[in-house]
């Protein structure tokens, strides 16, 4: 049994199993005040899934009855890689339940028991639930339950947020979260939450700090530290805080500070995350440079001959074009590649008119790197409507080809999305980040690709931050992102207004128009049609 009094669920060996046609029902998970948790097997498809039934005493309650069923409304149409996927929900014989992905690595609350959290498990955690976080509150949904129990873990260690049992619309409350009520765990809840005021997104928020908090020290704050509002605050909570963790006490201080509207958003919390890693990986390098001088130092007392030697045998990285930009870890590069025998290097190497490279190369290489960048070339109208076709979180993995596709930016989309329908989480979260890595450089394919993939939900990003991304794509003369422009503004438009007049058509069609200019021919149909539609 789990020691957390707040834990949704806990371990029992109860063998009482409800049936449900189409699963086999092998054994009871846990169970907590609301549901009863069992494993079983997808008998259609041959998979483990967990089945969530609402406890009997609890289903003549309206009240709960809605909530239960708008835990599954409200997973069901989330496709996020740090969320739980939701399979099935409904009633039978008057019991509701949830079918939802099988997560079986434990729970975040098992590990931090276990004193099994290191400092980098922490902010990768961390980044993996802002995130997560993130994409909930772009579709204005707050969880109000993030805590150590509700975070999973898959087999490749992802940590997955589950249990939106509580979780509420921003937009949309249905005024059952009255003034004055408490609902939530009390050891993660938020000043305004224990104050019964309606919730915002920032009590996820302060939720983070909390849990990120209890990752790097075995336990949550003491009372005194539950809000930083002081220097004195912010110093006592850096004193509790490991030696080689003190650089989260910015990010914990800010998600603890004491009124809502001061802390940062979800996505400025990735933001600050991402900052952080950067940072040090940007702080391993200049290590490694130093290292690199260190060593100079000694072979200058070996001679001449042994120092040209030595200077020859330092790997080389060698791009094609020459004068393609190079960065290591994020940093802009120049020159050899540093000495640092126990690292690996991310290196990204970006031109205008070319596709972006990134890879990772474990040091010391023992050759010279070579990456050569392929020039942008356009797809053609019949492939951009068979990507069109298969790019969807509802395409099976199978269906998924990226080989059958010429374009390199659709075939990365799509080997991202075959990788999302496969639940390789770690290699998903791999190709997420070069493909944010590049775009957040300037790389224009990576920029419309990262826009594409958040449109499908592979990737959380703000409604802005797309807009800018694909607007800073087009500007850059990449005719497929000015082309995708174009169909962004006319439907915004739309949507807006719910229709579009003269001059928004107009301004379709001379986008359309720049896009064939800058090199992508099928787009002139859809000036053609434009231009039609103004002369009739």
């Amino acid at each position: 049994m789990t020691s957390d009094p707040d834990a949704t669920i806990v371990v029992s060996g109860a063998t009482d199993h409800p049936q449900l046609p189409g699963y086999e029902i092998e054994r009871l998970l846990g169970e907590g005040g609301m549901a009863r948790v069992y494993l079983a097997r997808d008998v259609n498809l041959n998979r483990p899934v967990a089945i969530k039934f609402m406890s009997a005493a609890l289903a003549e309650n309206q009240d709960f009855r809605e909530r239960f069923d708008e835990e599954g409304k409200i997973i069901a149409r989330f496709r996020h890689p740090n969320i739980v996927t939701v399979h099935a929900s409904g009633s039978i014989h008057a019991s509701r339940y949830i079918v939802q992905e099988y997560v079986s690595g434990g729970t975040l609350e098992d590990r931090i028991q276990q004193r099994n959290v290191q400092p980098r498990d922490a902010f990768r955690i961390a980044r993996e639930m802002a995130g997560a976080l993130a994409y909930s509150h772009e579709r204005q949904i707050v969880h109000r339950d993030l805590k150590p129990a509700n975070i999973l873990f898959t087999e490749d260690g992802a940590a997955v947020l589950s249990d939106f049992g509580i979780a509420r619309s921003i937009a949309e409350d249905d005024g059952r979260t009255v003034a004055g009520s408490v609902i939530g765990s009390l050891r993660y809840m938020a000043p305004e939450q224990l104050r019964g005021e309606r919730p915002t997104d920032r009590v996820d928020v302060y939720a983070l700090g909390i849990v990120m908090f209890e990752m790097l020290t075995g336990d949550v704050p003491p009372n005194d530290l539950k809000v930083i509002a002081t220097d004195a605050q912010r110093a006592a909570l850096r004193s509790r805080l490991p030696e080689d963790a003190r650089g989260a006490t910015d990010f914990i201080a800010a998600c603890l500070h004491p009124s809502a509207s001061e802390r940062p958003s979800a996505e400025e919390c990735l933001r600050l995350l991402l900052d952080q890693r950067n940072a040090l990986l940007r702080r391993r390098q200049r290590s490694a440079t130093l290292r690199t001088a260190a060593a100079v130092l000694v072979v200058l007392a070996l001679g001449l001959a042994t120092i040209v030697s030595w200077w020859r045998s330092i790997p080389v990285l060698q791009v094609q074009p020459p004068t393609a930009a190079v960065y290591l870890d994020g940093a802009p590069h120049e020159g050899r590649l540093p000495l640092d025998g126990d690292a690996s290097l991310a290196i990204s190497v970006l031109h205008n008119g070319y596709y972006g490279v990134s890879q990772t190369v474990t040091q010391p290489a023992a050759d010279d790197v070579q990456v050569v960048l392929q020039p942008w070339r356009y797809p053609q109208r019949k492939d951009f409507i068979d990507f069109n076709s298969l790019f969807s979180v509802d395409t099976p993995a199978a269906s998924i080809d990226p080989q059958q596709f010429d374009d390199p930016l659709f075939r990365g989309l799509l080997t991202l999305l075959r990788t999302h329908a496969q639940g390789e989480r770690n290699a998903l979260q791999a190709q997420q980040d070069s493909l944010l890595g590049l775009a957040r450089l300037g790389d224009a394919p990576a920029q419309l690709g990262l826009v594409l993939a958040a449109d499908e939900g592979l990737i959380s990003m703000d409604s802005a931050e797309q807009e800018e991304m694909l607007r800073r794509a087009s500007q850059a003369g990449y005719a497929l992102a000015t082309f995708y422009l174009a169909l962004h503004n006319r439907q915004k438009e739309e949507t807006i207004r719910g229709g579009t007049d003269r001059l928004a058509i107009s301004q379709y069609a001379q986008t359309m128009e720049r896009a064939v200019q800058q090199g992508l021919s099928f787009a002139a149909d859809y000036a053609a049609q434009a231009r039609q539609a103004l002369a009739d």
